[in-house]
Formats: C-alpha cells, sequence, structure tokens
C-alpha cells in the first residue's frame, strides 16, 4: 500500500470524515456518517451512512449504498449502486450494471447500459443513452442528443417530460418493449420514435413516428413529418 492511499480489505467500520486520499475496497466497507474522499474504488462493497464526497473518480464494480453522492470527476458503474438521495457529477456517468437514485441524477453525459430506477429527474448537460429498462419518475433534460434503446418485454415509463436540444431517438429490439411517457415530447433538431405511447404533444422540427407509435395528445413540426401506417396522433397535427 502507498503511504497516499487508503486501501480496505476484509470487513471494516469507519466513522465519517475526510480522508483526502484515494479510497479502494476489496472487502466490506461501513462508515457512519459523511464520507470526504478523493477517488474511491468499490470492487466489493461499500455502505455510506450520510452523503459520499468524491473529489475525482468514483469506480463500482461491486455494490454501493449511500445518501446523496456528489463526484468532481467521471462515475464507472458496472456493479450495482443503490443512491437514497441525489447523484451529481461534473463528469460522466457509465453505467453497465444496475443503477437506483431515489432523487435526482445529474452530470454532463449519461451512458447506461442496464436497468436504472430514477426516482426523480434526469438532467444531462451534453449526450445521453440509454439501453436497456427505464423508470424515471420525474422529467428527463438533455441538452445535446438522447438516444433509448429499448430491450426486453417489459414496459418502461417516464412520468415526466422528455426535452432534448438536439436530436431524440427512441427504437425497441423487440415489439415488446414499450416506452410509455406521460408529459410532453420536445426536440430542437429532430425526434424519431417507434414502439411507444406519448400522453401528450410531440414538438420539434422534425418528427418521425415510427411503428408501434401513439401519440395522445398534439403533433407541432416545422419542416418534417413522417409517420408509419401502424402509428397514430389522437390529437391534432400542427404545422408551424
Amino acid at each position: 500500500m502507498r503511504s497516499n492511499e487508503f486501501v480496505v480489505k476484509g470487513a471494516s467500520l469507519l466513522e465519517g470524515g475526510r480522508y483526502d486520499v484515494p479510497v479502494k475496497v476489496f472487502g466490506a466497507l461501513k462508515v457512519n456518517g459523511n464520507f470526504v474522499v478523493k477517488s474511491l474504488e468499490c470492487y466489493a462493497s461499500v455502505k455510506v451512512n450520510g452523503n459520499l464526497i468524491v473529489y475525482d473518480f468514483l469506480v463500482v464494480e461491486g455494490g454501493l449504498e449511500s445518501m446523496d453522492v456528489r463526484v468532481g470527476g467521471y462515475v464507472l458503474i458496472t456493479g450495482g449502486a443503490n443512491i437514497l438521495g441525489n447523484m451529481i457529477s461534473s463528469g460522466k456517468i457509465e453505467l453497465e450494471g444496475g443503477l437506483k437514485v431515489n432523487e435526482d441524477v445529474k452530470c454532463s453525459e449519461f451512458n447506461a447500459t442496464g436497468g436504472i430506477l430514477i426516482g426523480g429527474d434526469l438532467i444531462v448537460k451534453g449526450n445521453c443513452r440509454i439501453k436497456g429498462g427505464l423508470k424515471i419518475n420525474g422529467d428527463v433534460r438533455v441538452k445535446g442528443d438522447l438516444e433509448i434503446l429499448l430491450s426486453g418485454k417489459s414496459k418502461s415509463k417516464i412520468d415526466g417530460d422528455i426535452k432534448v436540444g438536439k436530436n431524440l431517438r427512441i427504437l425497441s429490439r423487440e415489439e415488446e418493449s414499450i416506452l410509455i411517457i406521460d408529459g410532453d415530447v420536445r426536440a430542437g433538431e429532430e425526434v424519431y420514435i417507434r414502439n411507444a405511447i406519448i400522453g401528450e404533444d410531440v414538438s420539434s422540427k422534425n418528427v418521425i413516428l415510427g411503428p408501434n407509435t401513439i401519440v395522445e395528445g398534439d403533433v407541432h413540426y416545422k419542416h418534417l413529418l413522417k409517420m408509419d401506417p401502424s402509428s397514430k396522433v389522437l390529437g391534432e397535427i400542427i404545422k408551424s
């Protein structure tokens, strides 16, 4: 072990506080209180009975449970994480496992493969790509491009609105994979949707409604509208 890092092996109990060094966990670590570290690599399990604050990067290959999580750099999760508050990263969040966040997720980029459950909003400053199943209780706000690739035979759901700065693509590998969006869908450039039910309006410069798509509200477009024969618009179609 280098003198400027803290390595945990086996079962350990720590009091909360500032540990301004890189921390690597190969056993079971429990922290009572807020846990402040330079970086954290979790290869087994970490449970923080408080908030986790990481100045640099966070890597989770095992399991992580915490209240709020705030990271100054990137986040890589290949195991599972259960966040009881907010998850906020100044960098990119890369997910290849399971993620449950009770409140909001905020980051510069979001790339998820696996199942995600977010109790609040998903807010991304750049691009966002989600592959797998999802349940988001709030809004999805992405300044760049958003791509959702559904898989499996279960229904995914977004309770709020989707607002995208550039392009939105909702795709599906199987007909049984359906995304239900209760709110509005808005994109700055283009919307392409298939296998989805939109509860309110769809608005973009270009709108393409692929197979098995139902819009229960209105469709607003400026340049281009394409509709698959199986798609339906229950409201009005308005060209601005």
